[in-house]
């Protein structure tokens, strides 16, 4: 009996070892967080004497905001848009393509071209000659 307790506390120490070490390893990440980025000054505290300074081992430690995302033209180098390609193969013909001739020309399947041309008519870019039929603006 006594050695099925004895392996018991073994057991048990080894488990809350286990997780001493885990609850280290969480620490030091949270820590990392919350220390400022090695290439900014540390900002000069001041306390009103109501709050308590806040320390490195803070519960409510939030990350900062992510900057807003500026749209940028792509640049020309790259691909054509799927779009572009049918923008292309539509402004090519004056009297109007219908979307088999544009499959024919760009491989793509009629959905794709049918989604793409009706972008290209609400961003005004191409009108409907009749259904299916679609010519430059």
């Amino acid at each position: 009996m006594d050695s099925e307790i004895k392996k018991a506390f073994q057991i048990s120490g080894y488990l809350l070892r286990s997780f001493a070490n885990g609850l280290d390893g969480v620490a030091r990440q949270i820590e990392s967080l919350t220390q400022p980025p090695a290439d900014q000054e540390p900002e000069a505290e001041t306390h009103s004497g109501t709050e308590p300074p806040q320390t490195s081992h803070s519960t409510d430690a939030r990350p900062a905001p992510e900057p807003e995302r500026q749209q940028t033209a792509r640049p020309k180098t790259e691909r054509p848009t799927k779009t572009e390609i049918i923008m292309d193969v539509i402004a090519g013909a004056e009297e109007g393509v219908d979307v088999d001739a544009i499959v024919q020309k760009t491989g793509f399947d009629r959905n794709t071209i049918r989604t793409a041309a009706s972008r290209l008519r609400k961003q005004g870019k191409v009108k409907s000659k009749k259904q299916g039929v679609y010519m430059s603006a």
